[in-house]
């Protein structure tokens, strides 16, 4: 095997390595979105179930407020 030969065999294993590592870096960084959205998600469910929870507590504060001007209104009218 002539030095041109060993050459571009050399160069044809860099160039294969080369793709071998683009390919993994390409799986880590997929992997690690991947798991960035997972945590995004989770965090957006939670927040989302206390700001309903919290919707759930105004409206039934609202409404006994109501419940409460409605019925001293009805009493007043009575008097």
């Amino acid at each position: 095997m002539n030095l041109e030969e060993k050459a571009r065999e050399q160069l044809t294993q860099t160039r294969q390595q080369d793709e071998h590592l683009q390919e993994n870096l390409v799986e880590r960084a997929t992997e690690e979105f991947s798991q960035a959205i997972g945590s995004v998600e989770e965090e957006a469910r939670e927040r989302l179930a206390k700001t309903r929870q919290e919707a759930d507590h105004h409206q039934a504060n609202l409404v006994e407020r109501a419940a409460e001007e409605v019925g001293l209104g009805t009493s007043n009218t009575d008097n």
